[in-house]
């Protein structure tokens, strides 16, 4: 009675047009292919049985308000401080350069009597033989220098009092090991000491023949005594000191005739100090008279300079004292006669005159 019932329906339905006529079933097996069983009815599967009607929603909106909390983005309010620049303050200042002159030191150094070993500050040196100190500029040349500068030789006052004038200074000690010092000026902001310069004077590779050495002793202070020592060959019996025979400060090296330097003395150092000491040799001597003369150049201060002369030959050694009073005074001590190899004789006169004459030897 049922399913007559439902066949009429379905009639019904068919006639109004309302719907193909559905096939009744009892399950998926009495439909046709790609149907279903449903309510005992084959259906076709709805519009989104294919699977690509149920769309998944991809579209994942995303709240930027998140994003901005939690997107990890270069932050750009901690950039690299530009405030913290090198510190242009700590550079080398162009600005304020300083002109002010740099104290340079003059080169201070010892030179042997022909110079030939250059600028040292050790010399060897034989008795009689003398040297140069020098302080010299960059290109070479003597430096000005200026009071209060001196040279200074152990056991002797400064040897220069007129720093200008002695720049080179030439000396020639004693046998033994002597230091050099300078102090220096050259401005008045410009000054110093130099380094110890060390002379040693070994004995004579030859006997001298004939040395003589004045000294004279210190004085009170405020006083400067400038002896001079003078050596001149006598011609015949009169001895003059006006011609080249004469051995002094300002002629050193005599040319007594001959050949070679072995008859010709050599003076070793102007000292103008007290104490002071300067010193004439002759190496192999000629036969002849050689007289001696001592003069008081300059004396400022209490009057009276004690001199002392000493004269050594290989077979004599003799010494004498005279106090001069006044300035130009010369004092005749002694002549020396050779007349043979070895044989010597010291001719005593110790007379003064008030300046230099000419002596008869008796």
């Amino acid at each position: 009675m049922i399913q007559m019932f439902a066949l009429i329906a379905c009639l019904l339905l068919a006639a109004c047009g309302t719907s193909p006529a559905a096939r009744f079933c009892v399950d998926a097996t009495g439909c046709d292919d790609g149907q279903s069983c449903s309510s005992n009815t084959c259906v076709e599967p709805p519009d989104d049985a294919s699977g690509d009607a149920v769309e998944t929603d991809t579209t994942v909106e995303t709240d930027t308000d998140t994003v901005r909390d939690t997107a990890i983005e270069p932050d750009t309010a901690v950039e690299p401080d530009t405030a913290v620049e090198p510190d242009t303050r700590v550079e080398p200042d162009t600005l304020d350069t300083d002109t002010t002159p740099t104290c340079a030191p003059p080169e201070i150094g010892l030179f042997p009597n022909d110079f030939s070993d250059g600028l040292v500050n050790r010399l060897s040196l034989t008795a009689g033989e003398s040297f140069t100190a020098i302080a010299r500029n960059a290109d070479g040349s003597p430096a000005t220098l200026l009071e209060p500068s001196a040279w200074f030789l152990d056991g002797f006052s400064p040897l220069a009092f007129d720093a200008a004038l002695q720049n080179p200074l030439g000396f020639a000690p004693e046998v033994g090991t002597w230091r050099l010092i300078l102090d220096w000026a050259t401005s008045e902001s410009c000054r110093g000491r130099s380094e110890p310069m060390t002379i040693v004077v070994n004995p004579p590779l030859v006997p001298t023949t004939i040395r003589v050495t004045l000294r004279w002793a210190p004085e009170p202070s405020g006083t400067t005594t400038d002896l001079d020592l003078h050596m001149t060959r006598v011609v015949g019996r009169i001895a003059t000191w006006s011609d080249a025979n004469d051995c002094y400060y300002r002629n050193t090296t005599p040319d007594w005739g001959a050949i070679g330097p072995a008859n010709n003395p050599l003076f070793s150092g102007d000292d103008r100090g007290t104490p002071g000491v300067e010193v004439i040799t002759l190496t192999n001597a000629a036969d002849d008279d050689y007289l001696i003369g001592i003069n008081l150049y300059r004396d400022i201060g209490p009057p009276g300079a004690a001199a002392t002369v000493t004269i050594e030959t290989p077979t004599i050694n003799y010494t004498n004292t005279r106090t001069l009073s006044g300035t130009g005074e010369v004092w005749y001590p002694a002549a020396i006669r050779r007349y043979a190899p070895e044989s010597y004789e010291v001719n005593i006169l110790d007379t003064v005159s008030a300046g230099f004459t000419a002596v008869t030897l008796p």
